[in-house]
């Protein structure tokens, strides 16, 4: 029978004293005294949280890591082996069962091409020499076509009973021993079963032919390629001596082009004074172009110079105003000249007799009318003396203009006349070099051509050398090529545990729950703060009938213990208790565990020597009443009513020191239950609390299910969710991450309840290495 603790009512407390901390309750420190509280006990943590963003739509998944595949293949891996070992024993008679209804046997060998051609295969008429590299792939491609070609396997049909009446062919075709072989089916059935390749970089061509019958194989492959060879040397014998006349007419085809293009050559030579001389006569018409080039530059440029005077001279002249040339040309006239020495005369003499005679005088007079006359001569004489001038100007300018503008276009008709030359001896240098290049290469056809007609008139006499020898004769197999034990069982072995597999990651990735804490952080995006593993996985937790509701307190030893502990010193570095000082345990649905989290978290807190109070908050069903043997006649919802009355509710736990419990009283109505939560009584309550304990945790409903605890939530210090493994989804974590968020609570993370150890589960080696070492005996 299981023992619950003894409980005692609690009627004792300090003074009360309110204060308030930023989620609008009392907080911080003992009014009674004015002392600090007593700090926790630091604690190593033993894993640090872990928190990555969640995908999109809240509930996200992930991809497989290489930890899931590692664990998927972990619990799958007895059904892995037996699939293995089923799906091998199925491939033993799979095997057998092929071995008796479709077995193949291959008959392979191997032939050898000769080094050279001794027909024209190109049919071209091209000089054959040894075989190249270039053109083996050719030869041995053209010889596996040959063996290949339907009218060689009729041709063996008709000439072979043994292949004919072999038991493979007639089975095959369909035909009993009466009935005539379908010459058309029965050389499909052989192509099908015969294969010929060429191996790569060699002269070797591959043979091969199946059968269900290993002398069978044989004899068809070594009949099929003795035709082929017979046939080649037959072909070689009978086609040497045409080879031997079409080359001799190709060989006059070739010397006519070659004496063709020495008549060109000469021509070309002949025109461009030889070829000696075309290089010194480019050069020579070369030196000429550029000199006439440069005199067209010299009288283009002259031109342009009389050009430009001219129409300086006739612009001049428009004006009024006569060029330099002109006036000093005017200034020589012989005329002009006798006209001012004749005029100066009578100057002088006008100047002489007026002193002499005076003004009046009919002398003076006659002078002067003589002079006024002289004058007027001259203004005339060098009238028109100007007009000679200018029209001789214009005239001199233009003769000089039509002079160089016509050596000009001299020398432009002579550039294009040397430019032709020019480009005429450059033609007929690259057509000189052309043909000598043409006859080069058809000077060294011509001769590997009559080298070929003397090989091939050599040969005549001689018989021709076989196309094609053995070189590794075929024998029959001792072995089927189908079907092949290794390759059956391996192809059912890899089947069977591939479905397993494939049916197990399906299973995975269909699987939404919650089994480990990277699916809390996939599905939720929030920090995990512990994880305890299943009752049935740890029975240590609840030896000697203790309750897995105290197993941190009855069963210290255990890893249920072990873990809770864990999860107190976590949460002591996400949130200090100097400041958290009160906690709500919630969880997203019913049934994951937050009672016997809140009490174990409630009575670790207390045992690391802190005054814990734990509230009972859900008051549609309570159950802390039940876990430490208290009635229920008055609790939480009493002191809610009436908060003088709140150390006549909470009760003291004697087996579990510090530790006090507030069941959850009568049940109020659901509606009254959340009015409660939200009242000034709450309040009082909060205050009570936290002038005569630490830490006050509340066990309280399904915060999605549960009114009162959504009111209850935003006036508490911190709020940690319990999760149950392989019962919650991922996207109902990431509606209780969302329903968090909406309320504006701190979440202090997630406590990963009943963690199941099984074959690749999160505990499985946890739980077995945690008490081997707790059993090694401590070293002296």
């Amino acid at each position: 029978m299981t023992t619950l603790p003894q409980t005692v009512r609690h009627e004792q407390g300090p003074a009360r004293g309110r204060h308030r901390g930023t989620n609008g309750h009392a907080n911080g420190h003992d009014s009674a005294n004015g002392t600090s509280l007593p700090a926790l006990p630091s604690m190593p943590v033993l894993s640090t949280p872990v928190t990555m963003p969640a995908s999109a739509g809240g509930s996200g998944s992930g991809g497989l890591t290489g930890n899931d595949v590692a664990r998927v293949l972990r619990e799958n891996l007895i059904w892995i082996v037996l699939a293995g070992i089923l799906s091998g024993v199925a491939g033993f008679g799979l095997n057998q069962w092929l071995l008796k209804e479709h077995v193949s046997y291959k008959a392979q060998g191997q032939l050898l091409a000769p080094p050279e051609v001794p027909f024209d295969i190109t049919g071209r008429g091209e000089s054959v020499r040894p075989v190249a590299r270039e053109n083996l792939e050719v030869l041995l491609q053209t010889q596996v076509a040959g063996l290949k070609n339907p009218e060689l396997l009729m041709e063996v049909l008709e000439d072979n009973s043994e292949v004919r009446n072999s038991s493979w062919l007639r089975k095959e075709a369909g035909m009993d021993e009466a009935s005539t072989i379908n010459s058309q089916i029965a050389v499909e059935k052989m192509l099908e079963n015969f294969n010929a390749s060429p191996l790569k970089g060699s002269r070797l061509i591959n043979v091969s032919f199946e059968a269900d019958n290993a002398q069978d194989a044989t004899n068809i492959l070594r009949v099929i390629t003795n035709t082929r060879m017979r046939e080649v040397e037959e072909l070689s014998s009978r086609d040497l001596d045409l080879e031997i006349r079409e080359l001799g007419r190709l060989i006059g085809q070739r010397q006519e082009r070659l004496d063709d293009i020495d008549r060109q050559i000469r021509a070309v030579r002949t025109d461009g004074g030889g070829a000696d001389d075309m290089a010194a006569t480019r050069t020579v018409v070369q030196g000429e172009l550029g000199q006439l080039i440069r005199a067209r530059g010299e009288a283009e440029a002259s031109a342009a110079e009389f050009r430009q005077a001219l129409e300086s001279a006739q612009d001049a002249i428009s004006r009024g105003n006569d060029p330099p040339m002109v006036n000093a040309q005017v200034a020589q006239d012989p005329k002009l000249l006798r006209l001012e020495a004749q005029i100066d005369n009578i100057r002088q003499l006008l100047a002489i007799n007026e002193q002499k005679l005076g003004e009046g005088h009919t002398f003076i007079e006659a002078l002067r009318e003589q002079l006024d006359a002289l004058t007027n001569l001259r203004a005339d004489t060098e009238a028109d003396a100007r007009a000679r001038a200018r029209d001789g100007l214009i005239a001199q300018l233009q003769t000089q203009l039509e002079l160089f503008e016509e050596q000009a276009e001299q020398a432009n008709v002579e550039i294009e006349r040397f430019d032709s030359r020019l480009k005429q001896l450059e033609r007929d240098a690259a057509e000189l070099s052309l043909l000598t290049q043409d006859r080069m290469a058809k000077s060294a056809e011509l001769e590997a051509n009559r080298t070929r007609l003397s090989l091939l008139e050599r040969q005549s006499f001689v018989r021709p050398q076989q196309q094609l020898q053995w070189y590794v004769q075929p024998v029959p197999p001792t072995s089927p090529d189908f079907p092949r034990l290794p390759l059956t069982v391996a192809f059912c072995m890899l089947l069977g545990v591939g479905s397993v597999v494939g049916l197990a990651f399906l299973r995975e990735v269909l699987d939404t729950t919650v089994k480990s804490p990277r699916d809390v952080v996939r599905g939720g995006d929030m920090t995990v703060l512990g994880t305890i593993p299943d009752e049935s996985d740890d029975p240590e937790a609840t030896s000697d009938g203790n309750p897995l509701s105290l197993a941190i307190a009855h069963s210290p030893h255990s890893m249920t213990a072990e873990q809770y502990r864990m999860v107190r010193s976590r949460l002591a570095h996400v949130a200090p208790l100097e400041t958290t000082r009160s906690i709500l345990v919630t969880s997203p649905q019913p049934g994951d565990g937050k009672t016997t989290v809140a009490c174990n978290l409630a009575a670790g807190l207390a045992l690391n020597g802190r005054s814990v109070l734990l509230i009972d908050a859900n008051f549609r069903r309570s159950a802390l009443h039940e876990v430490f043997g208290l009635d229920n006649e008055v609790g939480f919802s009493t002191a809610l009513v009436d908060p003088d009355r709140f150390d006549e509710c909470v009760a003291t736990v004697e087996n579990v020191p510090n530790l006090h419990v507030l069941p959850a009283g009568p049940k109020p109505d659901k509606s009254a239950a959340t009015e409660l939560i939200e009242g000034n009584g709450f309040l009082d309550v909060i205050d009570h609390a936290y002038e005569q304990y630490d830490v006050v945790v509340f066990d309280s409903g399904p915060i999605l299910f549960t009114s009162e605890t959504g009111a209850l939530a935003p006036q508490v210090d911190g709020v940690i969710s319990v999760v149950r493994a392989r019962s919650s989804t991922r996207g109902l974590l990431g509606r209780l991450r969302d329903s968090l968020a909406s309320l504006n609570v701190e979440h202090l993370g997630v406590v990963l309840n009943a963690v199941r150890s099984r074959a690749g589960g999160y505990y499985t080696r946890n739980i077995k290495t945690f008490y081997d070492y707790q059993n090694v005996p401590a070293r002296r």
